[in-house]
């Protein structure tokens, strides 16, 4: 796979920092004609002679071949799309360290998804209703003259070009893209200076908050992931971009990094009003200016200039996050931004239709912020950001003193009682407490949240929250199907129909199942199992394992002591702790003998701590069948 899915989904990120919702088919070019994959490997069935065969010609001419990726925009902007390209990116940093530089830097041929869907600036989308509230409507529309743009390309339609939208399709690199999604979601802070806005229509991974972006609503779930971009950036322009002078980026996208950066110097957290309004200015002419296309002119950054720049964004990030946190020690998850003053701007029909209702749309001068009771999902993107162990065992206690926790099921819910809380924050609020998507254990989020307590060090109390919190050691009498599977939620304490508690309802392989196998990898590797020192790479696995996972007889060709995983699908990594002792911090374990068995029948044994780099390539391009790893 190596870089595939990173190329695939930030192609998909748009200049405007957003994405298209329906992702459609691969395509790959073989003999001068695109095809979809599973079409060519059925011709190859039928040509081949056996699948085995079919498989190895499948593999060889699509790893070769060009890509085209097409999708199609859907309905609205989510806002928390663009944080999940992080993970990828952070995936492959553990395991390809040696090919960062490469993919940042050296790989130009990113592009630039092209939509024909729009953001409206603020004047177009915030609107006084009848009943004298204001609210954010008809913030995503389609552009027509962008649409009849697209309609004249022949080739991959949604690239943007060069020359305003009529020359050729624009390439950058990836750190280029990078540090322009830094800007415009720097650009897209929250009055206060804390959340990231839902400026389009479409909440965050929450979207039973269906109603917050008509609130005018803000998450700090995305800052905290924006903390995160930037931290990821600094570290690598330290680490593995040391000797670069500076890099060349889409000019428009230049002047916003220099326009935002000077402005969030300037910006003081006790009148942030007055930042907002100058960002969002600063984001609404650069969408413009961008609107059709780009025009190919491209501006070399200084290093000097990128770090100040990061440094910056932190700055502000780091504040206005810390001002979130409540007396009780916990973060709220969402925000409404009340428009507390405003100006009245001149009325206008809502499209060019003469018999349109005329729209009276006005301009902000004040607002007052709202916190939403709260959520889970806010303490989960807290911990990825906690630098030391300590600060994420006290939040990781305040949750789990608050009605954040199930004490009865002892799983985490969703969200706390919405009690005070209108309908028009979204469906949340309709269902009955401990259903749905409302004080459930909306399992995803939950194992999010135990995700993150494996990430940051709290091994005891991870394995402790295990016994009960993964459905793999349920009574299925309780969860009332196979705790071989997945529920998309389980019915909470809270709920009144006490024979519902902790049975799960809707079966399903998605994000709790991902989340699931990031455990497993997180317990049986570590955060960075490839490193990349000094020229060579090192398979260097710290595995986080309790004592009772490791087996008590040999059996089915494991020995005793033993725990295994499989690697890339096909080799077994097997651990053999004969002194049957925990492996995490403190408890003195490390891996000191590796055993490798290849695919073609050769052995060897490697003394130390890790494996070196010529076995580590082996390992890593899967030509072991399997790899024995002797802790003591």
């Amino acid at each position: 796979m190596g870089a595939g899915n990173i190329a695939t989904f930030f192609n998909l990120i748009q200049l405007d920092g957003f994405n298209p919702l329906v992702i459609q088919n691969e395509k790959f070019q073989v003999a001068g004609k695109f095809i979809r994959p599973g079409e060519f490997f059925e011709k190859l069935l039928k040509s081949a002679g056996s699948r085995d065969e079919a498989h190895r010609q499948f593999v060889q001419t699509l790893a070769h071949a060009p890509k085209s990726q097409d999708a199609t925009h859907g309905e609205g902007f989510w806002v928390d799309h663009w944080t999940y390209n992080l993970d990828l990116l952070e995936n492959y940093a553990a395991v390809y360290p040696d090919h960062l530089q490469t993919l940042l830097l050296e790989m130009k041929d990113f592009t630039y998804y092209d939509n024909d869907h729009v953001v409206q600036p603020r004047d177009k989308k915030y609107v006084l209703r009848s009943d004298g509230v204001v609210r954010q409507m008809h913030a995503v529309v389609r552009d027509h003259e962008k649409s009849r743009l697209l309609r004249q390309r022949r080739e991959d339609p949604h690239k943007v070009r060069t020359q305003g939208g009529t020359g050729v399709i624009y390439v950058t690199t990836l750190l280029a893209k990078l540090l322009g999604l830094v800007a415009v979601k720097a650009a897209s802070l929250d009055p206060f200076g804390i959340g990231l806005e839902m400026e389009a229509e479409k909440p965050g991974w929450c979207d039973a908050l269906n109603g917050l972006p008509g609130l005018l609503g803000s998450s700090v779930n995305e800052s905290f992931e924006l903390v995160r971009l930037v931290r990821f950036l600094e570290h690598h322009l330290s680490a593995t971009l040391a000797t670069l002078e500076s890099h060349p980026v889409a000019e428009e996208i230049a002047e916003l990094i220099k326009a935002a950066g000077e402005t969030l110097a300037l910006s003081r957290s006790e009148e942030f009003f007055k930042t907002w309004d100058t960002l969002s200015s600063l984001k609404e002419r650069f969408r413009e200016k961008t609107r059709l296309g780009v025009s190919g002119n491209e501006k070399l950054l200084t290093r000097g200039e990128m770090v100040t720049f990061l440094a910056r964004v932190k700055k502000v990030l780091e504040s206005g996050l810390s001002r979130a946190v409540l007396p009780d020690g916990l973060c709220p998850t969402y925000y409404i931004n009340e428009m507390a003053d405003y100006e009245k701007l001149p009325v206008r029909a809502k499209t060019d239709d003469p018999d349109a209702v005329p729209v009276q749309h006005v301009r902000a001068l004040k607002f007052k912020q709202i916190p939403i009771s709260a959520f889970l999902e806010g303490p989960m993107h807290a911990l990825r950001t906690l630098h030391h162990q300590e600060d994420a065992r006290r939040l990781y206690q305040r949750v789990k003193k608050s009605e954040l926790y199930d004490r009865k099921l002892k799983m985490f819910k969703l969200n706390v009682p919405l009690t005070r809380e209108s309908y028009e924050i979204g469906r949340n609020k309709i269902f009955t407490p401990g259903w749905l998507e409302n004080e459930s254990i909306f399992m995803h989020m939950h194992y999010k949240f135990l995700l993150e307590i494996l990430r940051a060090g709290l091994a005891e109390e991870f394995f402790a929250e295990m016994k009960t919190g993964i459905v793999a050691f349920m009574n299925p009498a309780v969860y009332g199907r196979s705790t071989t599977e997945n529920s998309s939620f389980i019915v909470s304490s809270r709920f009144p129909d006490a024979r519902l508690h902790g049975r799960g309802f809707v079966a399903r392989l998605s994000g709790s199942t991902a989340e699931w196998i990031s455990m497993v990898f997180h317990m049986g590797l570590g955060a960075e199992p490839f490193r990349f020192e000094r020229g060579e790479l090192h398979f260097e696995p710290r595995p986080t394992l309790t004592r009772s996972f490791f087996t008590t007889r040999a059996e089915k060709g494991f020995e005793k002591n033993s725990f295994g995983l499989k690697l890339f699908g096909k080799t077994w990594l097997v651990y053999v702790n004969p002194s049957r002792r925990d492996t995490y911090a403190g408890k003195g374990l490390a891996p000191v003998r590796f055993r490798l068995n290849y695919e073609d029948g050769r052995e060897s044994v490697h003394e130390g701590t890790y494996l070196p780099d010529a076995p580590s390539r082996d390992l890593r391009d899967g030509k072991l069948s399997r790899l024995v790893v002797e802790l003591h």
